[in-house]
Parts: structure tokens; C-alpha cells; sequence
């Protein structure tokens, strides 16, 4: 869990004679030119103000004063303190060693325009005299890179840059699409390497509070021992370590180390307290327990693949995995019959079991033959099926239709080449598909249409039948001698036995048929008459 922004612990001193460890950018107050600072801290040795010499972005350095008027300020600014750090001006100039220093830059400064309420240290501030109103740093609302410096004589020095694209508002934004009251508060923090982090804080002063970071949550194993790695800013007294089940060792230093125990739970949180002149800190980071990787039986079991297929094989979703094949993926595609396995491992552990097993090919062939691979239409075809090792079956015809019989017949009513396709499948499931093209050949319509029938009872010609070969649809209708529907019917096998639709029959004479068709290309056509019906 993260609680602060990264800097270096108070409890540290440069190596060097001196760091520079921030520059507040845009100040607030007015004029900001008077408000803008600078922290640093001095290293091994004391350091004396009268030997400072700054060389600012913009601006010329007027010097260190120090008199009334900035002990009025001093005054001030402890005032608004409301954590347990104070401010001090140097006695005599001196600036003692491993001192955290903050420059402002006039005397002219505000106390109030930028707040030290959240001070936890002793901070020496010194002051440029009064005399520069405009800026010492170019803001956002400027281009390029800019740098400052500073020395203190006899190669005590040191020096960093920013860009002022990379300044940001109070969220974080760059450029200056916010306001300029949203771009007031941008600074630059530096570690002692000089790398640079843009930041916001708003009118707070560059000050450095107590801000802790237990370190980053972990996954663990049982009996691990967890070394722990925080990070602190500002000054601390103590140090508690706490939490779990195990063992700590070292648990009242930063450099505490924990033994994780079997009863620890699955997510484990420690945390560690830091004592300072207030009270105390706590931060907490969580241990996620892990196992070693399982390779489930169930799984992996002894496979069946079908010829020129594949089939997955999922060795489980925890852990890095090698199989016999070489890959390192969860699951592999195989289709070569044989015996495969896999070892698996993870940050605890590895498999100590490997996992066998077998994939065995499983065949089956579909094959038939036919009586017939070319007629007239209507064809009817005898399928004789051939298959090797199959118990299902699946016959599709094209567009003329399906069946699971095993040997079945089926009549193709329409000319043209039809694919006839054979699917078989065994009791695993593995299926094979056999394929044969029937030709059906045109066959062309012929109608006879008698003109007279005599429904007297005598059994011969009882009925008016037409006669037709090669059509797919027929429908006939009778019209009376004065033009009128008196029957009609599509099933040529019927006939008309010279009665109304209601039944009732009709009296000798002549009448007139209309008889409609379709071939079985689809064309139609139209045959006209006179019949003559005889009692």
C-alpha cells in the first residue's frame, strides 16, 4: 500500500557536501517572484550562508540577510506549525551538518501565502534579500529546460534542471489548460542522483512530512522468510513490526525480516508502525500464501483421438509448465497417438509427481455403394452403406433431403448433379465422410387427355383420368358448358367421376377442361379441351 511520494530518509546525509532536494516552481502569494523556495540538505560538514553563491534561471542573486525582519518571520511561520517540527535560523550563518535547509527568496516572503502546518523536523531557512519582485523560475506557461545551481566555494557545489512541460496543476495535468490558481504549487523533487519528479502539493511548502511505505503486497509460500523493504520520508523515533502467525526477527527495525508459519492465513496482512514526535504511523502491506502446483489425475486422463483430428490437453491453471512435446503452455493439441507428460512448477515449488498418460487413435471409414450413378428423373438410387467400425450414420442428399438409415433408397425427383454425402461416426465419436456425385438426366413431360368417359356404371371408363409422365404438379378443373367451375382437383390418380365438388351428378353433354402443369425443369404449361361426358 502505497502512502508517500518517494524522497530520501531524514535519518540520511549526503555524502556530498550538500543536495538539493527541491524547488517550489510556482509559489503562491503575491508577488510569487518573493515566495519561491528551495530545499536542501548539507551533508557531512557544516556550511557557512555567507559563502553561498546562487545562480537562478531567471534573476540575479542578492544575497543572504538575515535581521529583524526575518526573525519576525521565523516567528511567524512557527506559529502556523501544527505537527511537532520547528524552523531556525542559522546562528552565525552556520548551517550544521546533515541540516535540511530551505531558501526563500525574499524577505518580502508571506508567511501565510504557503503553509508549513504539516512540519516534523528541524528546518533552517535563510532568505535572498528583498529586491527581486519577478520570478527566479520560468513556470509552465514557458518552454524548454532551465537550471539552477548553487556553491559554497572550494568545489562545494551542485546543480539541477527541469523542463517546464513536464510541470504539473493540483491533478496532475501538464501545460496550462487548467488555471494558473490550479498550476500554483508545482514543484520538483530530486534525489541526491538528481533525477527529477514533477508534483502538486498546492500552496504547501516544499517541507518533507512523515510518510511511510510498508512495501509491496507478496505472494509467499509456507516457511518463506519475508524480507521486509520500506520506505520512509521524515523523522521517526521508532520502528514496530506486527502481524501473523510466524516468526519476526529484527521486528523493531526497518530491515525486519518474517518466517511464514502453516497457520498463517491464506491472505496474511502485516503492518509496521513508525513512532514520531506526534504519535504513530501505521502502513500495511498483504501476504497472498500460494502452493505448490497440482496436477489433477481427473485431468489428465488416458485420451482417444480420432484420426485427423486433435485433441486439448489441460494440464491445471497454476504453474509453468514443460512438456514431453517441449512446449511450456497449460494445455497442448495433439494428434499423434503415444504417451505424453508434463512437469509443472511455481514460485513454491515443483510437481514432485509427474503426470502419465496415453492417446490412443481411434478409426473409422465410411464408404458405400450404389446401383446406379446415373438416370432419369424421378431416380431412384439404392444406397448399399460400406462403413468399417461405425454405429451411426448420416445421409444428406443435397437439397433433396437427409436420413440415418443405414442402407437406405431415395428417389432424386429433379435433374442435375446431386452430392451425396455419407457421414459415419463410431461409439467414441470419431466420424469419417465419404462423398459420391449422382447425374439425374432430363426427363421430358408427356400428357394424354382422353376427350370422353361414360360414368354409367358398367365399370369400363368410369372416369376422366389424364395421363402424365415427368411432371412435378398437375391441376385440372371443369368448367359447364356456360363457362362455370363445377370441379377441380390436383391429384391426377383421382379423376373426375362427373359429379359436382358437393357429389351431385352432372347431365350428359359437353364440357371444358383446363389443365395446368409443371415439368420437372419447373417450366409450366397450359392444355385447353372440350370433353364429352356420356350416360
Amino acid at each position: 500500500m502505497l502512502l508517500l511520494f518517494t524522497g530520501s530518509m531524514y535519518s540520511q546525509i549526503p555524502p556530498t557536501c550538500f543536495e538539493i532536494e527541491s524547488i517550489f516552481v510556482d509559489a503562491c502569494g503575491n508577488p510569487e517572484g518573493e515566495n519561491e523556495m528551495v530545499r536542501f540538505q548539507v551533508g557531512p560538514n557544516a556550511l557557512n550562508t555567507s559563502a553561498i553563491n546562487i545562480n537562478w534561471p531567471n534573476n540575479t542573486y542578492l544575497g543572504i540577510c538575515q535581521d529583524a525582519t526575518t526573525a519576525a518571520k521565523v516567528v511567524q511561520l512557527n506559529s502556523t506549525i501544527q505537527s511537532c517540527g520547528i524552523i531556525l535560523e542559522p546562528t552565525g550563518g552556520v548551517l550544521p551538518a546533515g541540516a535540511h535547509v530551505m531558501i526563500v527568496t525574499s524577505t518580502n516572503f508571506n508567511p501565510a501565502a504557503n503553509s508549513f502546518s504539516g512540519l516534523t523536523d528541524t528546518l533552517y531557512i535563510i532568505f535572498q534579500c528583498q529586491g527581486n519582485t519577478m520570478g527566479h523560475f520560468a513556470n509552465a506557461t514557458s518552454s524548454g529546460w532551465r537550471n539552477f545551481s548553487m556553491d559554497f566555494g572550494g568545489g562545494c557545489s551542485d546543480a539541477v534542471n527541469y523542463n517546464c512541460a513536464q510541470l504539473v496543476d493540483i491533478f496532475g495535468v501538464t501545460g496550462t489548460a487548467g488555471s494558473s490558481a490550479d498550476r500554483d504549487g508545482a514543484t520538483v523533487v530530486y534525489d541526491w542522483a538528481g533525477n527529477s519528479n514533477y508534483i502538486n502539493n498546492g500552496c504547501t511548502a516544499p517541507i518533507t512530512p512523515l510518510l511511510i511505505d510498508a512495501g509491496p503486497d507478496q505472494v509467499i509460500c509456507p516457511g518463506d522468510t519475508i524480507q521486509m523493504s520500506p520506505q520512509i520520508t521524515g523523522t521517526f523515533t521508532g520502528v514496530n513490526w506486527g502481524g501473523g502467525n510466524g516468526t519476526w526477527i529484527n521486528g523493531n527495525q526497518l530491515n525486519a525480516q518474517y518466517i511464514v508459519s502453516i497457520s498463517d492465513p491464506a491472505i496474511l496482512a502485516l503492518w509496521m508502525s513508525i513512532t514520531h514526535c506526534n504519535g504513530t504511523i501505521t502502513d500495511s502491506l498483504f501476504l497472498v500464501q500460494g502452493s505448490p502446483p497440482i496436477l489433477n489425475p481427473a485431468s489428465l486422463p488416458n485420451q482417444v483421438v480420432c484420426e485427423n483430428l486433435s485433441i486439448i490437453l489441460d494440464a491445471g491453471p497454476d504453474g509453468s509448465y514443460l512438456w514431453s512435446t517441449g512446449e511450456t503452455t497449460q494445455t497442448i493439441s495433439v494428434f499423434i497417438p503415444g504417451t505424453y507428460y508434463v512437469n509443472a512448477i511455481n514460485a513454491c515449488g515443483q510437481v514432485s509427481d509427474t503426470a502419465f498418460f496415453t492417446v490412443n487413435l481411434s478409426d473409422v471409414t465410411a464408404a458405400f455403394t450404389v446401383d446406379s450413378v446415373e438416370g432419369v428423373a424421378p431416380f431412384t438410387v439404392q444406397f448399399q452403406n460400406q462403413s468399417i467400425d461405425a454405429t451411426q450414420y448420416f445421409w444428406n442428399f443435397g437439397s433433396s433431403g437427409n436420413s440415418e438409415e443405414e442402407s437406405p433408397d431415395f428417389t432424386f425427383m429433379h435433374p442435375g448433379d446431386h452430392e451425396v454425402l455419407l457421414i459415419a461416426t463410431n461409439e467414441l465419436g470419431c466420424s469419417d465422410t465419404a462423398i459420391l456425385l449422382i447425374h439425374v438426366l432430363n426427363c421430358d413431360a408427356h400428357v394424354f387427355i382422353p376427350n370422353s368417359f361414360t360414368p354409367n356404371q358398367d365399370e369400363i371408363n368410369q372416369a376422366f383420368y389424364i395421363f402424365s409422365t415427368c411432371t412435378d404438379a398437375v391441376h385440372i378443373t371443369i368448367f359447364n358448358r356456360w363457362g362455370q367451375e363445377v370441379y377441380e382437383w390436383s391429384d391426377d390418380s383421382l379423376g373426375w367421376h362427373g359429379n359436382t365438388s358437393s357429389g351431385n351428378a352432372l347431365p350428359q353433354g359437353i364440357y371444358t377442361y383446363l389443365v395446368e402443369l409443371l415439368d420437372l425443369n419447373g417450366d409450366s404449361f397450359v392444355y385447353r379441351g372440350q370433353l364429352n361426358l356420356l350416360r
